[in-house]
């Protein structure tokens, strides 16, 4: 958001799962990037890695969780990930 705008963080208990919010004012993510965010070594930072995201991603799901990211161009962009409450048994 380059130091100014709005980060809402919301959480809530959906079904069987925790699920967080994470809403900005920012300026949103180009929709020829989107298709591309949690791919590894993808970045539209000058000095980025581009594993930040792929981690991230990878991490949640290592816990059965999801992550979804949704986000308009010029209005910002909303990232919602579900964990469950309870741990499957082995």
């Amino acid at each position: 958001m380059n130091g100014k705008g709005v980060l809402t963080v919301r959480t809530a208990r959906q079904e069987d799962c925790v699920e967080v919010t994470f809403a900005d004012t920012g300026c949103g993510i180009a929709e020829d990037d989107q298709a591309r965010i949690f791919e590894p070594f993808f970045t539209t930072k000058e000095r980025g890695t581009g594993l930040g995201l792929a981690i991230t991603k990878q991490l949640i799901e290592l816990h059965h969780g999801t992550i979804r990211i949704a986000s308009n161009p010029g209005q910002g962009t909303t990232v919602i990930i579900r964990l469950p409450l309870f741990r499957e048994e082995l």
